[in-house]
């Protein structure tokens, strides 16, 4: 008897903690912004935000979690190069800008593992996006296409170099391990609307916009943490971990 209670107030725990976490996945996430066209030899700005996109909600930064914008900011050049950004902050967002010195495409990412709890969570915050200088036609490298995420997981540019409302539109979806199995990806407007994905065919996701506006694509995983995690990171009980992309037209 005193075993089947034992094992009741485990689920019951772990069901709380997941619950928690889901409340926290239907809420608060971070992304990066920036314009999908540079310019050799212009500074190009890229911005961070914190809020919760389907609310078109940006948090002002004096809301953040401590430590929030401390994680590592870089850019992957066509060449290989990788260039390591400073933020500066603004009212509602921190900011930060490189200079592209050749053709092809520009990885930025952002990835980051909030020193502070939350409800007893680790967050693992996560986003990449593209600017392309000359036509974006040219081809992602390899090197760009590999995740730089602990999911293993990277969002490509659409083949597709323009959106048009009514019109299909595909964007390649790259796993390290070469998996998808089990792998689900939400697409979300900042209107309320949202669709999840399940299937890859050819490694890509199909999106039909059915009106012009701003557009988050996102992978979240959440887990328990193993017993030699939880000896790591002292008072947490699960990992919530996302990977953000931001498109607009």
């Amino acid at each position: 008897m005193t075993m089947n209670i034992t094992k009741l107030l485990r689920l019951l725990s772990l069901s709380l903690c997941l619950i928690l976490m889901t409340g926290l996945a239907e809420a608060h996430t971070m992304w990066l912004e920036t314009s999908t066209r540079g310019a050799i030899g212009r500074a190009h700005q890229v911005s961070l935000y914190f809020g919760e996109f389907s609310m078109a909600d940006r948090t002002p930064i004096k809301g953040w979690l401590k430590g929030m914008h401390e994680g590592t900011w870089q850019v992957l050049t066509p060449s290989g190069e990788l260039i390591d950004l400073r933020a500066h902050a603004m009212d509602s967002c921190y900011v930060a800008t490189f200079h592209p010195q050749q053709q092809g495409w520009y990885r930025i990412h952002y990835s980051i593992v909030v020193p502070e709890l939350w409800r007893g969570s680790q967050l693992r915050y996560q986003s990449l996006a593209w600017v392309y200088v000359g036509q974006p036609s040219e081809a992602v490298t390899e090197a760009q296409r590999k995740s730089p995420f602990g999911q293993g997981i990277t969002f490509l540019p659409p083949v597709e170099p323009r959106f048009a409302v009514g019109s299909q539109t595909h964007f390649p979806v790259v796993v390290n391990s070469g998996s998808y199995k089990g792998l689900k990806v939400t697409i979300q407007g900042d209107n309320g609307w949202a669709k999840n994905y399940y299937r890859y065919p050819e490694g890509q996701l199909s999106f039909t916009p059915i009106w012009s506006g701003r557009y988050l694509m996102s992978s979240t995983k959440q887990r328990t943490l193993a017993p030699e995690e939880a000896e790591q990171y002292a008072g947490a009980k699960g990992v919530y971990d996302m990977i953000t992309y931001f498109f607009s037209f």
